[in-house]
């Protein structure tokens, strides 16, 4: 049986056959340097000089050798260069000898090391770990191939590179498989089998389903009926994976891993599970028990911690309408209190004041008289006593929270309700001793509070409220403020959960520390942080180019060239940054169609006959060979999904879409890995068009951004949150997109609307193989100084758009101190010193924690959203912020002095504004996700990217061919001007919400509404 290859025919033959260069190309690689000309006097013969020269520019553009084989177009102009005759040159019949030699000499030349022994060596490590996540191959050869660019080692042909990966898969799936049939037992063997069998019973076996059926789908509700089936369900696969864990363990799959096979189960029928392999058929079980057991305690402590951000946020609010709605009553006890006691204490204090100072009056009239003045005056003393104790109970119950413990105690019973079980058999770990043994004790006692339960756990006050005035243990309210407790230590990281996606301790997403102690050096190399290694170089080197830009922005500043800083009389600043000459925010609605508009379903059609973006969509079985879908189930499933009407829906309103094809093409072929590969492919294809990079401010500097914009959930979905401002009583998420300059969408993520969109704006960037960003902009919500210390040792330049300058603190190093730079008369100063130490202590960690995501073992997002959470004590969480410091605060000197860098900033992420309001109107058959779990809701989104890339780049194939047509060089010019001054984010040529029919046929009542007899319908 014939290996399956990786790459496509097309594929494989543009990678093994010489690139084909433009002229603008042909004129850079075929350059001849100097250095070159060096070389080239070397060699012996003409034809020798030219075959050297073409392999050398080849080589500097694929960084692949192709041995005799050479384009004629680049031969001739070589020839040119060098001053000979083309047709006198002869390179086809080049000698081997010949041919290793120029290899050996270019490869020195450009410092480059030959695809040998040791380099395998490299590869296979680097092969291993993708294989171990069950990346796919093509990804894979993708990365091999970066890999080895970035190593500087030349790329073999495919075949060598196809050879080794595919090996290096067979080699795990044997080493899987040899583990499964050694160590699994056969009673954990039979377990797995029951989950495949019909249940017992008199049911009616067409409602009947296995319990793996069961088992498959996590409800998104809170709603206590179904919160309770999730917890049944985790028990059930709790109970599982206790039985599997040490073989899953020997496995030693990571999460991805995990999640392929548990994937393939989640989407294959029972009965193809059980026509697979003895064991390949537990491997996938396996794998799905593991996977569903996490997913599921992750829904859980999502319910948990949503459950008690509802509750105390409405105990919250009843609690200050309460203070404020007393505020009257308080009002009118005190102005009683205070006339009552000037009635009763002052008035006749002065009273008696003046009796007993008369001189004219005896002293046993002064008593006399002073009698009855406090006589008269007791009623008054006794009603401002009264009222006194009324204000002190006021104050004493607003001070000690007795309403606020009231209103929490009311709503326990709701609390209880959701998460009362969910604290029952979820398994916590963590470092608040008190804490734990709470839930230990409520855990062994089945939530049975008594008058000896640990209350250790909470704080004096808290513990204080706990008792009645009887002494007696207030059990509703013992509950609510643990349920409190553990939802905050879990935010916060001080109680984390083992078997858990998103809710494991910090360390446990790094790379193991002993691994790490092992194997620093290799992890450092794979991960290009070598030239950061050195923590006291690195800081050194920050400290130098920041003092170099306080001099020369305050330079500037002095010296009247930057005239755009305002100064406030306490020394702070801000700056004012005017709008660029040229704004490409203009849409090019008059060059496009006016006569016509194009159907959606023409640009998915004529977009992906350029690009063949549809046949990203692979199947979810690697061997499936069965025919593909039609093309039109694919546009039919990206514009259900996309457009956000539906797939049912889609395939009932549309013609020639069958609804079953429709349905299984979307559910075996649509995933976000496809989805993303779709773009990609259409991405890399609009990449080639030359009318792109009219869009880019520098040849080789490309300028990304990234923003958020909110959605509601027409459904349950446990990714969604309130929020007022956005969503009124409804919830929802966050679909946050990238752009390039070129208008390129290259990634997009959907998130929870209370997620912090700083912890996703690595995850983008790291993501996406096609577009390479140089410099990443984002608005005040996507920075942070921890977001811009790991961005910098990751490789990528940060320039978000800063509001509120005159809030900023600048840092500077101790070496360069403040009176420094006032003895040089600068205005712009630092404030305080980076806490190098502290870097220093960490350095380790740091570059762990670098390592980590660069070698993709974890993303950003992972370790920021635990991270995060340490904020106020874990020390990494300082140490990368301290290192952060002074780079936003280099950054912020950059963005004073330079207009035009801000104003590169604002025009990118204009670019984004502008997207999004594209993004309203691909989604034009809902305002919200129809979508509850994140899997899904990605899918979507991924779908409506590719609709709006698909329009981009269906423009840009426009625009280009009316170039090309132009022949009017004045003509030609004048166009391309307005290209390049305009946006080709339009969409007004574009029908984006299809069709009408008004043939007869569709006139006619399908229903069968009769209304003269509806009319004569009575309701009694």
């Amino acid at each position: 049986m014939p290996r399956r290859e990786i790459l496509a025919a097309h594929e494989k033959e543009a990678f093994d056959s010489p690139p084909v260069f433009n002229s603008v190309e042909r004129k850079r690689f075929l350059d001849v340097t100097p250095r070159v000309q060096a070389i080239l006097r070397t060699l012996q013969t003409p034809s020798n000089a030219v075959a050297f020269l073409v392999r050398l520019g080849y080589f500097k553009a694929t960084k692949r050798f192709f041995g005799a084989e050479f384009r004629t177009v680049d031969v001739e102009f070589a020839a040119r260069k060098l001053g000979f005759l083309p047709e006198l040159i002869e390179v086809e019949d080049g000698h081997k000898a010949t041919m290793n030699r120029h290899r050996r000499m270019i490869l020195t030349y450009l410092g480059f090391h030959k695809f040998d022994d040791a380099a395998k060596s490299v590869l296979h490590t680097e092969i291993r770990s993708m294989v171990r996540s069950q990346a796919s191959p093509k990804f894979i050869f993708r990365q091999v191939v970066d890999i080895l660019e970035h190593r500087k080692v030349e790329i073999p042909s495919s075949w060598t590179l196809t050879e080794l990966i595919l090996d290096a898969i067979q080699q795990h799936k044997s080493e899987l498989s040899a583990t499964i049939e050694n160590q699994l037992p056969d009673k954990t063997r039979r377990t797995l089998d029951a989950l495949m069998q019909m249940p017992d019973g008199d049911m009616d076996s067409v409602l009947q389903r296995t319990k793996l059926a069961l088992l498959k789908r996590i409800s998104q509700s809170m709603r206590p009926a179904k919160i309770k089936t999730t917890v049944d369900d985790f028990r059930v696969l709790r109970e599982l994976y206790r039985e599997i864990a040490p073989i899953a363990a020997l496995l030693d799959l990571t999460p991805d891993g995990i999640g392929f096979y548990a994937k393939a189960v989640a989407k294959s029928q029972v009965f193809q599970i059980i026509q697979r392999s003895g064991s390949d058929r537990y491997l996938h079980l396996i794998c799905f028990v593991t996977h569903q057991c996490f997913r599921l305690q992750d829904a859980l402590v999502d319910i948990l911690l949503a459950t008690v951000q509802s509750v105390t946020g409405t105990c919250d609010r009843e609690h200050k309408e309460l203070y404020f709605n007393g505020r009257d009553e308080r009002k009118q006890t005190i102005r009683r209190f205070l006339n009552r006691l000037d009635e009763g204490a002052f008035a006749p204090l002065t009273n008696i004041e003046t009796i007993a100072f008369d001189k004219g009056l005896q002293d046993s009239d002064k008593v006399q008289q002073i009698r009855n003045v406090l006589v008269a005056a007791k009623a008054a003393r006794e009603s401002a006593s009264e009222n006194l104790d009324g204000l002190r109970a006021q104050l004493e119950r607003h001070t000690d929270d007795a309403e606020y413990f009231r209103a929490l105690e009311a709503r326990s019973i709701k609390l209880q309700n959701r998460v009362s079980e969910i604290v029952k058999c979820v398994e916590f770990h963590g470092t608040e001793s008190g804490l734990l043994e709470a839930i230990h004790h409520y855990q062994l006692r089945d939530a049975v509070i008594t008058q000896h339960s640990p209350v250790a756990f909470l704080p004096a006050d808290e513990q204080e409220s706990l008792y009645d005035d009887d002494g007696k243990m207030r059990v509703s309210l013992y509950k609510a403020l643990l349920f409190l407790r553990v939802a905050n230590a879990v935010k916060s990281g001080a109680l984390n959960i083992s078997l858990s996606y998103k809710y494991r301790s910090l360390d446990d997403y790094l790379i193991p520390r002993a691994d790490w102690e092992a194997n620093r050096k290799e992890y450092v190399t794979r991960a290009e942080l070598d030239g950061v290694a050195d923590c006291g170089f690195r800081l050194a080197q920050i400290s130098e180019t920041l003092h170099s830009r306080y001099v020369h922005t305050n330079r500037r500043v002095l010296g009247g060239e930057n005239e755009h800083v305002r100064f406030f009389k306490d020394g702070s600043f801000h700056v004012i940054t005017p709008k660029a000459e040229q704004e490409d925010s203009e849409p090019l609605g008059f060059v496009f169609p006016e006569k016509r508009y194009i159907s959606l379903l023409e640009v998915l059609s004529t977009v992906n006959r350029a690009s063949g973006f549809v046949d990203a969509f692979e199947h979810w079985q690697t061997k499936y060979s069965r025919s593909r879908p039609p093309d039109r189930a694919f546009y039919a499933g990206i514009i259900g999904l996309g457009c956000f009407i539906g797939t049912r829906k889609m395939a009932q309103i549309s013609s020639q879409i069958d609804a079953f094809e429709l349905e299984n093409t979307v559910n075996s072929r649509f995933s976000v890995e496809n989805v993303d590969a779709a773009n990609d492919r259409l991405l890399a294809f609009m990449g080639s068009l030359p009318l792109t990079d009219v869009y880019r401010r520098e040849p080789d500097n490309l300028h990304t951004s990234s923003d958020g914009q909110k959605y509601e959930v027409a459904v349950d979905s446990l990714n969604a949150n309130y929020s007022f401002k956005y969503f009124g009583q409804g919830k929802g998420v966050a679909a946050y997109n990238f752009i390039d300059e070129r208008h390129f969408l290259f990634h997009s993520t959907v998130i929870s609307s209370s997620e912090r969109e700083a912890a996703y704006v690595i995850d983008g960037l790291m993501h996406n193989d096609v577009v390479k960003s140089d410099i990443h902009s984002t608005d005040t919500h996507g920075y942070s100084e921890v977001v811009f210390g790991v961005m910098d040792l990751l490789g990528f330049s940060f320039a978000p758009r800063l509001k509120n300058l005159k809030g900023k603190v600048l840092y500077s190093f101790q070496e360069h101190r403040r009176k420094d730079y006032e003895q040089q008369e600068c205005r712009i100063l630092p404030s305080k010193y980076v806490d190098e130490g502290l870097v220093h202590r960490y350095w380790d960690d740091i570059l762990r924690l670098s390592a980590t995501i660069k070698l993709k073992h974890a993303t950003a997002s992972q370790i920021f959203r635990r991270l995060n959470s340490y904020s106020t004590q874990h020390p990494l969480y300082a140490a990368i912020k301290e290192y952060g410091r002074p780079l936003v605060s280099d950054f912020i000197l950059r963005y004073v002095d330079q207009m035009g860098f801000r104003q590169s900033i604002e025009k990118q992420l204009n670019k984004l504004e502008s997207s999004n309001k594209f993004s309203r109107a691909v989604g034009f058959g809902s305002e919200e996700f129809l979508q509850g779990e994140k899997v899904e809701q990605e899918i979507a989104e991924g779908c409506r990217r590719l609709i709006k890339n698909s329009v981009v780049c269906w423009n840009y194939l426009y625009l280009s061919q009316l170039l090309a047509d132009e022949d009017d060089p004045k003509q030609r010019a004048q166009l391309l001007a307005a290209i390049k001054n305009g946006s080709v984010v339009t969409w007004q040529h574009i029908n984006l919400h299809g069709e009408y029919d008004f043939s007869d046929a569709k006139l006619r009542d399908s229903v069968g509404l009769e209304a003269p007899k509806l009319k004569a319908f009575s309701l009694g």
